[in-house]
């Protein structure tokens, strides 16, 4: 709902309530990170992942964050930590490919892509991430369609639609805030 404050200062009451459970510092990270305070969210995953270097989704928010930043090369290796298989690879996912778009290897980010939609013709995979795939490159139409489909598939990451910063482009799009009513976060 963009309403930060109070995000925060929850979050922190469950930090105080229960400080060496790592998944208490991304809930902080979390919620500093869709403030836009991207430098706090940092140390904040970063202190999780001190807590527990396996902890794979500290790795990936951590990389969210280094995005944020402009720190692309270094936000895909945490993402590739975070979610590196058996086989050490990343398994595909629109996280990948904006964080090669961001980092200008255009070709990975298009390649990555591309696995991610055959992997969608054989089983769920969020609309909404690739939508913000689209949304990141400036692909606008293509990143509304995506988050059109996302919401007739009640894809449950359009919790983030109001405050994602990778939708930052899509803000003044009149689909995009007719969107926004249509889920009530218009407000």
């Amino acid at each position: 709902m963009g309403r930060h404050e109070e995000g925060i200062a929850e979050a922190q009451r469950a930090y105080e309530l229960d400080p060496l459970n790592p998944l208490t510092y991304t809930v902080v990270g979390d919620t500093l990170f869709y403030a836009r305070r991207f430098d706090r969210s940092l140390a904040s995953y970063r202190k999780c992942l001190e807590l527990d270097p396996t902890f794979g989704a500290a790795h990936t928010d951590l990389a969210r964050s280094l995005e944020q930043v402009g720190r692309a090369d270094e936000a895909i290796e945490e993402f590739v930590r975070g979610t590196a298989g058996p086989d050490g690879l990343p398994r595909p996912s629109s996280g990948l490919a904006i964080l090669y778009a961001r980092a200008g290897r255009l070709d990975e980010a298009r390649a990555t892509l591309e696995e991610v939609q055959a992997l969608a013709r054989e089983q769920f995979v969020s609309p909404y991430g690739i939508a913000s795939y689209y949304a990141v490159i400036g692909d606008n139409d293509r990143a509304l369609d995506s988050l059109k489909k996302a919401y007739s598939e009640r894809d449950g990451t359009l919790v983030w639609l109001k405050v994602h910063p990778r939708l930052d482009g899509l803000r003044g799009e009149p689909r995009f805030r007719d969107l926004l009513g249509r889920m009530r976060l218009d407000s």
